[in-house]
């Protein structure tokens, strides 16, 4: 696995189950601040793990840009899932109290 922090996980699996817009995660995680927010998305798009479309105009584009997954970011997903499955399983998912 990368240096990635929990936070950074939340972001990509929102990415990956449709959250496709710099203003859909902010909503989506009203509590923490835009600015941070901003700030982890931009660095993981720098470091390879999603990407802007090309397909925008010049405003969304600046404003609220469509961003998507990377292969890199794929594969780190499909990681932590597989490794949190594993320890469901191992351990028993009644042991675990998930909430959302």
């Amino acid at each position: 696995m990368d240096d990635l922090e929990s936070a950074d996980y939340i972001i990509l699996s929102f990415v990956n189950s449709g959250v496709n817009t710099f203003n859909g995660i902010f909503t989506k995680i009203p509590k923490a601040s835009t600015k941070n927010l901003d700030k982890r998305i931009k660095s993981l798009i720098k470091r390879g793990y999603i990407k802007k479309s090309s397909k925008d105009g010049f405003l969304t584009r600046h404003l609220n840009p469509t961003i998507s997954l990377t292969e890199l970011g794929q594969e780190n997903i499909d990681n932590m899932t597989s490794e949190i499955k594993d320890k469901l399983e191992k351990f028993g998912s009644d042991d675990f109290e998930v909430e959302f």
